[in-house]
């Protein structure tokens, strides 16, 4: 469920963080290969193996967004207390947000802190019961804030490393602790599995043509 929690909390933010554009909750890293070379990319959790190259690039920093925010897992949930009808539960998200200021600001600077600020503004606390089925009473609480190519380095798309974190672009991160009451009669998701360009647990659009040429090196 924890993966419903996070696609909650991102949707919320892109709703009233105006300068959020290409989002979806939980990412899982998959391999693929571009050009004979595997690269590694954050895809949406329910992205199926079976999509297009441009599907898997969909969360890769480019020129042509104005943003990409996805959550990672920082581990499993944990049970805190245990009872015969519900768990309490705990659990470590991180925030991922790259921008793109030209899209921004038109490339004029503006501190980080300000981009941060305003999604700490905008990060809900607490989620409403009726977003979810066998979920109760989420909390969230940010804990730490970091900045820097480090935060993707398990990715293994190069230009993130170069072009895409100096100005007019940068990426940051939001720890988050979540608390949440856990039942255990829940149902599905009922979030249909699908590619970017189909359906899918991901509010994304398609690359344009000339990018599902390859990746550049």
């Amino acid at each position: 469920m924890i993966d419903k929690i996070a696609y909650e909390i991102v949707k919320s933010l892109s709703v009233n963080v105006d300068y959020v554009d290409r989002w979806t909750g939980l990412v899982r890293p998959m391999r693929k290969r571009v050009q004979n070379i595997e690269k590694v990319f954050p895809v949406a959790i329910n992205t199926p193996e079976n999509c297009n190259q441009s599907d898997y690039k969909a969360l890769v920093p480019d020129n042509s967004k104005r943003s990409v925010v996805y959550v990672e897992k920082l581990g499993n949930p944990t049970v805190e207390m245990f009872r015969r009808h519900y768990k309490n539960m705990t659990a470590q998200l991180r925030i991922v947000c790259w921008y793109n200021l030209d899209m921004i600001t038109e490339g004029a600077y503006v501190s980080e802190d300000i981009l941060v600020d305003k999604m700490l503004e905008e990060l809900p606390s607490r989620l409403s019961d009726s977003l979810f089925s066998g979920v109760s009473q989420v909390h969230i609480q940010p804990t730490s804030i970091l900045f820097g190519a480090e935060i993707v380095s398990q990715y293994t798309y190069n230009e993130i490393k170069s072009q895409f974190v100096t100005h007019p672009y940068g990426i940051f991160a939001i720890d988050l602790d979540v608390w949440y009451i856990s039942t255990h009669c829940q149902t599905g998701l009922g979030i249909n599995e699908g590619c970017v360009t189909g359906k899918g647990n991901h509010e994304t659009h398609e690359l344009p043509d000339e990018e599902l040429n390859g990746e550049q090196e």
